[in-house]
């Protein structure tokens, strides 16, 4: 029973997935500049991502609410997309 949004022990995991992935493009890429550390960043946070809609694919239920993932996914994007 339960509110209807999952939080697995890996909840805190998709965080770690990220900044691993980040780290790892990072080292991988080596950007020189702020545009190019942003990209970074959205690619890492796009693992987690993708992640996260596995389990809830495989699941049924919400693994984190849309407010928790916060504002910077959009920030983020928008400036991959070069409108920030």
């Amino acid at each position: 029973a339960g509110s209807g949004t999952f939080h697995p022990a890996g909840a805190g995991g998709l965080q770690t997935a990220g900044k691993e992935s980040t780290r790892e493009i990072s080292a991988a890429t080596r950007p020189d500049n702020m545009i190019d550390h942003h990209k970074v960043v959205a690619s890492g946070g796009g693992v987690a991502r993708n992640a996260r809609i596995e389990i809830e694919q495989k699941t049924g239920r919400k693994v984190i609410s849309p407010l928790k993932a916060g504002w910077n996914v959009s920030v983020a994007r928008r400036v991959v997309d070069g409108k920030s």
